[in-house]
């Protein structure tokens, strides 16, 4: 590839995009029709069955601090899309859906059996001492099951594996880290989000690698190729054909970004994802990111530290063709938002530090994985040591 200098004009639009979100969001009108976050936490321990499906497509926009039922539907909508036009080899499929591996249904089936379990098992304790207003369903979708189809293969042996070790593992794993160790020290969910990411990645990847059925996937060779880095170096995946235009290519790569955590790393499902979300605070302000009316304010630190992030290393992203910016994406840069406030500083500090350090931090990890893990724990474990780094700086700053 050619380096070629860094594309400006492409991180003006993200910044422009970033703030028209911060400040335009708040004014969209509210319908109040549907459930609002509140509504939907009080129906589940009845057993509303319309308030269980919409937790459980959530899943697929929680990792994003969206925790939409429209905005999930829509990134699996979006990387389908984008999987079918890869198919036929369009132009218009931009970086395709799960790598160009070929394996997206299979990640999505994995994913979609992970959830239904990790719903059916822990949703009941959603307003327990265990699940006060939230609880970690999503946890296997953007890790556990995508991740182990990647590796081994989509057969039907690693699929349900995958599925049913992900979904029973995942949810507890975070519910029972944030218990004991991130709330009494005041650190955000996150924590033990990625926390059961990565003791569970390890864990489970060692475990896969000694069954023999794991090793057996007939995609196993596209799945590896998949899973493999550009130039030698296992930092992520290997990137699909892309524009050739670098303002173009700047800007799919920040959207793609939105949904890197559910192994799609699509341009259509991260627009799914947002268009999902923006209708669902016409229909009511207090639905999308946790009823909390930020929405807007998380999207802006998240375009704003994806697109620092990939204009400051554009360079290594052109040389190897994927870096993981979208680390701050999911993790550091929204939790900042949530619990230090909605405000310019605290969105511009959240978005530089998840910038400087996501992406860089990711890639060591990974690249020192043992042959039988997979790059996304370099992944999660960036994104924890980056939320740690952004709540000291978080903690020290006079807000």
């Amino acid at each position: 590839m050619n380096k070629g200098s860094r594309p400006h004009t492409g991180f003006l639009i993200i910044i422009v995009l970033a703030f028209l979100f911060y400040f335009l969001v708040p004014r969209l009108p509210s319908l109040n029709i549907g459930n609002s976050y509140g509504d939907m936490i009080a129906k589940i321990p009845k057993g509303n069955i319309q308030a269980y499906i919409e937790w459980a497509l959530g899943d697929w926009a929680d990792a994003q601090f969206h925790k939409t039922w429209l905005g999930g539907l829509l990134v699996i909508v979006g990387a389908a899309i984008a999987a079918e036009l890869e198919k036929r080899k369009s132009p218009m499929a931009g970086f395709g859906a799960a790598y160009g591996s070929g394996l997206f249904y299979k990640i999505l089936t994995a994913e979609v059996i992970a959830d239904a379990i990790s719903v059916a098992f822990y949703l009941r304790l959603l307003g327990s001492e265990w699940g006060a207003g939230w609880y970690p369903t999503f946890i296997p979708v953007c890790s556990f099951a995508g991740g182990a189809i990647l590796k081994f293969g989509g057969g039907w042996p690693q699929i349900l594996t995958a599925a049913v070790l992900g979904g029973l593992i995942g949810g507890p794993g975070s519910a029972f880290i944030n218990r004991y160790l991130a709330t009494p020290f005041g650190l955000p969910v996150a924590i033990g989000n990625v926390g059961i990411m990565i003791i569970g990645s390890l864990m489970l990847h060692q475990a896969f690698d000694w069954m023999p059925w794991m090793k057996a996937g007939k995609d196993k060779a596209k799945a590896a190729a998949a899973a493999a880095a550009a130039a030698a170096v296992k930092a992520g995946p290997a990137p699909a054909p892309k524009p050739a235009n670098d303002v173009t290519l700047f800007i799919r790569r920040v959207f793609a970004d939105f949904t890197e955590c559910c192994f799609f790393g699509s341009e259509w499902a991260g627009a799914g994802l947002i268009i999902g979300s923006l209708i669902l605070v016409v229909a009511n302000a207090l639905g999308p990111a946790y009823g909390t009316k930020q929405l807007g304010a998380i999207l802006c630190v998240q375009f704003l530290a994806s697109g620092f992030g990939l204009w400051l290393y554009w360079h290594k992203f052109k040389e190897l063709g994927w870096i993981a910016t979208f680390v701050s994406v999911v993790g550091s840069a929204p939790a900042m938002v949530l619990v230090f406030g909605a405000t310019v500083p605290v969105i511009l500090v959240a978005a530089l530090v998840g910038g400087i350090f996501a992406a860089p931090t990711a890639f060591w990890i990974s690249s020192r994985m043992p042959e039988w893990g997979h790059g996304y724990t370099g992944a999660v474990s960036s994104i924890l040591f980056c939320t740690l780094i952004s709540f000291m700086v978080g903690f020290a700053l006079p807000w």
